[in-house]
């Protein structure tokens, strides 16, 4: 992924489903090596409705600036007109199901 291939910005997302989820991570953060299950596991339950996409802060140094990311794992949410919401740290999949089910009709995993 290059900045040029971007189909998103803090105002928002030029993805087919109806929202993002921008997971900041970096290859050093073990919190960001231990929350892969869990994020797996939210993207299958997702799918076709949340896309998510990794970014690498050490890669994508501007965008985790134009979201003002601080630490990692940083999560954001995103609909077509802009961010929703964000959460910093390690949660569980319950925890992650509920934050995204304030922006969908799904059930709690």
């Amino acid at each position: 992924m290059t900045d040029r291939a971007l189909k998103f910005s803090s105002k928002g997302h030029l993805y087919q489903e109806p929202l993002l989820m921008l997971w900041f991570t970096a290859d050093w953060c073990g919190p960001c090596q231990q929350f892969i299950p869990t994020i797996n596991a939210i993207a299958k339950h997702y799918q076709g409705q949340v896309k998510l996409l990794k970014i690498d802060v050490d890669n994508f140094q501007g965008v985790a600036q134009e979201f003002r990311v601080r630490a990692v794992p940083t999560l954001a949410l995103l609909n077509k007109d802009g961010v929703l919401n964000s959460l910093t740290g390690v949660r569980t999949t319950r925890q992650l199901s509920e934050w995204i089910n304030q922006y969908t009709s799904n059930d709690t995993l």
